[in-house]
């Protein structure tokens, strides 16, 4: 199925729904965020790219599950490739550091390949959760982000964008700059917030911080 037709479709059943609750197109807009406008764009099928995010916001909005506002059936339509990818629900700073409860079993989510791209059915992509200001420029807090894990450091290219582990056992999203001039490392924010600040970290320094992965797809909020 071609995104544009799936879209088509999506925006049906989101139609559907919103007439099916007697609510109006502001209404909906309100729910979820977003302006009367955008949600016809949504139900036109215009939109071209639908992020995770906002297909969790309407199915809470229009309180139905995800799989059905996507037009599944258990399991989903053979028309509609999906992957099973590791799911961390725990929020990544993007602020500050913050901790990460260690889990025993990390659960998974489900996804159609096209919103993947070419990274669909990579085993290494990780689904995360983005907490905080520092990207906003770029990420806005509370994205969903797919994490490309199991790079080697010199697949990590100055600007960008990494999920980091300190041997505190915390976990930040930065821009990734090698200051080889001053023999460094900085995890540099890129926010409308000017308080948040570049951290560096000498080389030495660097040994405690692992790099998780490299973030390769964002949602972005309309």
């Amino acid at each position: 199925m071609e995104r544009s037709e799936f879209n088509k479709l999506l925006g049906n059943r989101i139609r559907d729904a919103r007439k099916a609750k007697n609510i109006t197109l502001l209404e909906l807009g309100k729910l979820v965020g977003i302006s009367e406008s955008t949600v016809k764009r949504y139900e036109d099928g215009s939109i071209k790219s639908v992020s995770i995010d906002m297909l969790k916001k309407f199915s809470a909005a229009l309180n139905i599950q995800p799989a059905d506002l996507m037009g599944w059936d258990t399991p989903p339509q053979k028309n509609i490739p999906t992957f099973n990818y590791i799911h961390i629900p725990v929020g990544i700073a993007a602020g500050s550091l913050e901790t990460c409860e260690a889990m025993t079993e990390l659960p998974t989510v489900n996804l159609p390949d096209f919103l993947l791209g070419k990274y669909a059915r990579n085993k290494n992509i990780v689904i995360m959760h983005v907490n905080g200001e520092s990207m906003n420029k770029v990420i806005q807090n509370g994205s969903t982000i797919a994490v490309l894990t199991g790079l080697a450091l010199e697949n990590i290219h100055d600007g960008d964008i990494v999920v980091v582990a300190t041997d505190r056992g915390e976990y930040t999203i930065k821009h990734f700059i090698d200051d080889k001039k001053n023999s460094r490392i900085i995890l540099r924010p890129d926010s409308t917030d000017s308080s948040f600040a570049d951290l560096p970290f000498s080389y030495e320094e660097a040994q405690g911080i692992k790099i998780f992965g490299k973030v390769v797809i964002y949602s972005v909020n309309l």
